[in-house]
């Protein structure tokens, strides 16, 4: 049985009170970037949790949980700058993954809250007239180590 989160999303938005306003986000990271990229789903620049994000419009399909999904994010943000062409070119040249943060924070009376945060990372990029095309999945989960600390008796003597 799959869910769909879109159609999910979508009552949550049509109920919310007509006084609080969501934003998304998107951060991306990757070891040749000298500070991670964020971008606000806004007209404008705009703070959020301590955070200023580029304002960009994207439009993306978030992952579907279903057993029959690959659960990727497919986003596409316009208005890329050359700065960020240039990260995303050095960071498609290495091995390692850009790390896609997905969150849509609530913005009503009491400030800014941090609503849906799913955490991804890229198989996908494509750069072509300053629009950036990505999709994003969850980690390997199924060759993850869990726990990821190998528990020794020397490690901790409280085992024994």
């Amino acid at each position: 049985m799959s869910i769909s989160f879109t159609q999910a999303y979508k009552e949550a938005l049509a109920s919310a009170p007509t006084d609080v306003t969501t934003i998304d986000t998107i951060d991306m990271d990757h070891p040749t970037f000298p500070q991670p990229l964020y971008f606000a789903r806004s007209e404008k620049d705009i703070e959020l949790g301590g955070q200023t994000y580029l304002g960009r419009q994207f439009k993306f399909k978030p992952p579907e949980i279903s057993s029959k999904s690959n659960s990727s994010l497919h986003l596409t943000i316009g208005d890329i700058r050359r700065q960020t062409i240039r990260f995303v070119d050095a960071a498609v040249k290495t091995t390692d993954p850009i790390t896609v943060l997905f969150q849509s924070w609530i913005l009503g009376v009491s400030g800014p809250q941090a609503g849906f945060i799913t955490a991804l990372e890229s198989n996908n990029i494509t750069l072509k007239n300053n629009k950036m095309v990505l999709s994003a999945g969850y980690p390997d989960l199924v060759n993850l180590k869990l726990p990821k600390i190998v528990y020794t008796t020397e490690e901790f003597p409280g085992l024994r």
